[in-house]
């Protein structure tokens, strides 16, 4: 079926008109814009660590420093100091 699914064929990189696919950046570029930004990163086991992206690997493993663990109960929050994080 033409035009089915998300393969680039004959319709080019970008896809029809209007298309999200030229808004998908390239591999790697979306943390490259975050370097020394704070970020929040919600990890797989619900932990939220907010730090400052200092680097990051092809595998997006984070390097955040000044990191602190966010922890929320209700409307409440605390922060656990983590310093470097890995």
């Amino acid at each position: 079926m033409e035009g089915m699914g998300l393969g680039l064929g004959a319709m080019g990189p970008q896809g029809p008109a209007g298309s999200f696919l030229a808004e998908v950046p390239a591999p790697g570029t979306a943390l490259a814009e975050e370097l020394d930004k704070r970020l929040l990163v919600h990890l797989r086991d619900g932990r939220k660590i907010i730090g400052i992206l200092r680097s990051f690997d092809q595998f997006a493993n984070l390097v955040l420093e000044g990191a602190v663990e966010r922890i929320i109960v209700g409307n409440q929050y605390g922060d656990i100091p983590l310093g470097l994080n890995v």
